[in-house]
C-alpha cells in the first residue's frame, strides 16, 4: 500500500454527552460530512484512530455504560455506525475510555489492541499505552502503561530502511522506561511520535526525553483542552509524505458553528499547528 496522506482521528466520544450545544448523533454525521467533503480534495489514503471514541468504562450512570446492566457499548456503536462509513480503510487502537480485553476488543474492532501498519517506505507502530487493568469490573478512567519497547525493537529490525512512526492513544516522556527514551534518541529511523488524548492540536518540539523527537497531537471532535475552544477546535491531524521526502503534518479544521458556555464558537476552515521535516529517499547505486 502506498500512502501519500493519512488522516489521524482521535478523542471522538461517541457517547451520552452533548458537547457545545450539539447533541452526539448530529455531531458525529457533521464529522463524517467534514471528513467525506474534505476527501474530495485531499483524499486519505487511511485513516487512523488513536482511541477515545467512547466513554465506556467511566464513572457515569452507576459505573459506565458498558458496566450497565444489559451491557451498552458505545465503541460498537461508534465502529458499525461511523468508522465503517469513512471514505478509505480505517484501523483503531483504544484509549483510556475502552478498557476492554483483547479478545472483546478484537470482536469489536476487528483490530488488535497493538499492531502495525506498513505503506510505502513507512512502519505506523499503533502502540497500547493504557493495557493495565482490562476488562475493570467497576467504572475506570484508564490504567496506562509504558510503550511496549520489545514491539518497538522488533520494527527497527525487520524494517531497516523505513521510516518509523510511533502512535498511541497518549506519550507520557516522564513516565516512560529509559529504555524507551534511549530507543527514541539512539534510532533516526523514528521519525515522531503520534497521540491524542489531550484533546490538543498543537505539537510538543522534541527535547531530551523523546530523543528529539516530536509528539503530533491530534485533537478532538467532541470538546477541547483549552479555555478558549476556537484555539483547538474539531477536526483531526494529516500526515502528507511529498515525493522530494518532505513529511508534512498539520490539524486541519473544518468550518463550525457552536454554542460554547460563554457565548458561540464559530471558525472557518484552515488548518493550524503546522510541522515539517525533510528526509530524502536514498538512491540506489548503479552496479
Amino acid at each position: 500500500m502506498v500512502i501519500e496522506r493519512i488522516a489521524f482521528l482521535s478523542d471522538v466520544h461517541d457517547c451520552h454527552i452533548d458537547w457545545y450545544g450539539t447533541k452526539t448523533a448530529d455531531r458525529m454525521e457533521k464529522m463524517l460530512r467534514d471528513i467525506k467533503e474534505r476527501q474530495k480534495t485531499h483524499p486519505a489514503d487511511l485513516f487512523i484512530i488513536l482511541g477515545d471514541v467512547s466513554l465506556d468504562f467511566w464513572g457515569w450512570n452507576e459505573g459506565g455504560s458498558y458496566l450497565r446492566t444489559p451491557p451498552v457499548s458505545n465503541t460498537d456503536h461508534f465502529v458499525k455506525n461511523y468508522m465503517k462509513r469513512l471514505p478509505a480503510p480505517a484501523y483503531i487502537i483504544p484509549g483510556n475510555h475502552e478498557q476492554y480485553g483483547n479478545e472483546k476488543w478484537m470482536e469489536i474492532t476487528g483490530c488488535p489492541r497493538a499492531f502495525l501498519i506498513e505503506g510505502g517506505n513507512a512502519v505506523f507502530v499503533l502502540l497500547d499505552n493504557f493495557a493495565g487493568n482490562l476488562d475493570p469490573s467497576e467504572h475506570s478512567d484508564g490504567t496506562p502503561t509504558q510503550s511496549n519497547c520489545e514491539m518497538v525493537k522488533y520494527v527497527l529490525e525487520q524494517y531497516p530502511e523505513y521510516l518509523v512512526f510511533l502512535c498511541a492513544h497518549h506519550f507520557d516522556p516522564a513516565s516512560e522506561s529509559e529504555e524507551f527514551r534511549d530507543l527514541l534518541a539512539e534510532n533516526e529511523q523514528i521519525v515522531a511520535l503520534v497521540h491524542g488524548h489531550t484533546h490538543l492540536s498543537n505539537v510538543i518540539p522534541g527535547d531530551e526525553r523523546t530523543g528529539g523527537k516530536p509528539i503530533l497531537q491530534t485533537g478532538n471532535y467532541s470538546y477541547t483542552g483549552v479555555k478558549n475552544p476556537a484555539d483547538s477546535f474539531w477536526g483531526w491531524r494529516e500526515l502528507e509524505f511529498e515525493d522530494d521526502g518532505t513529511i508534512r503534518s498539520f490539524y486541519h479544521v473544518p468550518e463550525s458553528h457552536a454554542f460554547h458556555g460563554e457565548g458561540t464558537v464559530d471558525v472557518g476552515e484552515h488548518d493550524q499547528d503546522e510541522w515539517e521535516t525533510y528526509i530524502p529517499f536514498e538512491e540506489e547505486e548503479d552496479v
